[in-house]
């Protein structure tokens, strides 16, 4: 294994940044707790298996003749600049198809091709020596001001700097190419330039596996906190593998519902494994109570209040009409909201915990996951932002009052 100067100079900067930590006496005990966090049996385990999948990608390659012993800093360098962060991006991967969509893209992005072509053309060891800390500190400060509208001025200055440099790289590179084509025309110039490439389209099944486990680590958790009844929570689990096995669209999916399951039904335990087509939103609403948004008071309404300075009334059923169940559940009250005689709002009151437990799962299997659930607090909101509709679940424990809202501005 050689080592490049780019390379030597990040090794020697390592070590001088560990001698001058292991120097000061505060900041032991941070390392100490670094150390503990880093060695952890979940990111233990996890790194080791990640060298010990690496390892095995290397002798696959290596069989095939596309790796050896000269590509152990190449690929040193891309575990930890790859495979790592990618394990520690696992917990956002929402759905299969995207998840190793920006894997692909993440890992086979042009600034991170070009890093590793450069490396082939680098300066005397005393620039690099001083530019490793300065793209160090250029980078931190990428990171910082990133999404920060405060910082966006900073961040453009970065960005260009970064841009002057790598262009300045590449620049360097092409020369250095021109003036010794000979040297760089051979198969194994190509062949350091593929380990990275090669490595990373290996490594997506393993990364897959981690996303799909990290998901059912946190969901299982989540479980616990809604199911309290072992037999009912193993039950429960076992469907979930069973019905989701390794799909990380439908996991995240059933994650959402989550909150709206009724698990003391087998039923509604049952259809909240229905899933629509993967990633299918349920449309929104077209009205409420059988009226259309839009519509003008019915013959059957009374007004109560108004019309505002804004011509907002508020409309309720005369006592000669009473109030249809509303998913199969009495409702005690409703009122009607207009504006400028055309419907907007209407809001149903119905009494008792099983009403709210019962509307929450029709809702939840009619419309899919709430888009907003403060669960202690028993809210629940369905949201159509393009079409300004939303439908809101509330439960008042004290009144033992629950109020279903669906509005459209």
């Amino acid at each position: 294994m050689i080592l490049n100067n780019r390379e030597l100079a990040a090794g020697a900067w390592i070590v001088i940044i560990l001698l001058w930590v292991l120097s000061k006496a505060e900041t032991k005990a941070s390392l100490q707790g670094f150390l503990r966090v880093l060695l952890s049996r979940q990111i233990l385990l996890g790194f080791l298996l990640i060298v010990t999948y690496v390892w095995g990608e290397t002798l696959i390659l290596s069989q095939i003749g596309l790796w050896d012993g000269s590509h152990v800093s190449k690929t040193l360098i891309w575990i930890f600049a790859v495979a790592a962060v990618s394990f520690v991006n696992v917990g956002q991967a929402t759905n299969q198809v995207q998840f190793i969509k920006e894997i692909a893209l993440r890992n086979f992005k042009i600034s991170v091709i070009l890093s590793f072509f450069v490396n082939f053309y680098t300066f005397p060891f005393l620039l690099e020596f001083f530019l490793v800390p300065f793209l160090v500190f250029i980078a931190g400060l990428q990171v910082v001001a990133d999404g920060k509208d405060e910082y966006q001025p900073v961040k453009k200055m970065v960005d260009n700097v970064l841009a002057i440099f790598g262009l300045s790289l590449v620049t360097y590179a092409i020369y250095a190419i021109w003036t010794d084509f000979g040297h760089f025309a051979q198969v194994d110039t190509l062949r350091k330039w593929a380990v990275p490439i090669e490595l990373s389209l290996l490594f997506i099944p393993l990364i897959y596996f981690f996303a799909v486990l990290f998901l059912y680590e946190s969901l299982f958790i989540r479980l616990k906190f809604f199911v309290k009844d072992e037999i009912i929570y193993d039950f429960v689990r076992w469907r979930v593998l069973s019905k989701c096995r390794l799909s990380l669209t439908r996991l995240r999916l059933w994650s959402e519902r989550l909150p709206g399951i009724e698990f003391a039904s087998t039923k509604a335990v049952l259809a909240s494994f229905e899933f629509r087509r993967l990633g299918e939103r349920a449309p929104p609403p077209d009205g409420f109570r059988g009226r259309a948004w839009g519509s003008a008071p019915g013959p059957e309404m009374i007004r109560f209040t108004g019309p505002s300075d804004d011509d907002l009334t508020t409309y309720t059923l005369a006592e000669s009409c009473s109030s249809p169940p509303l998913f199969g559940v009495p409702v005690a009250s409703e009122c009607y909201q207009f504006e400028c005689g055309k419907l907007f709002g209407v809001s149903a009151f119905l009494d008792g915990s099983d009403a709210f437990d019962k509307v929450r799962y029709e809702l939840q299997r009619l419309c899919g996951p709430a888009t907003f659930a403060n669960i202690p607090a028993n809210l629940y909101k369905w949201n159509w932002e393009d079409r300004g509709i939303q439908i809101q679940l509330y439960f008042d424990a004290s009144h033992q009052r629950a109020t279903v809202n669906a509005t459209c501005s």
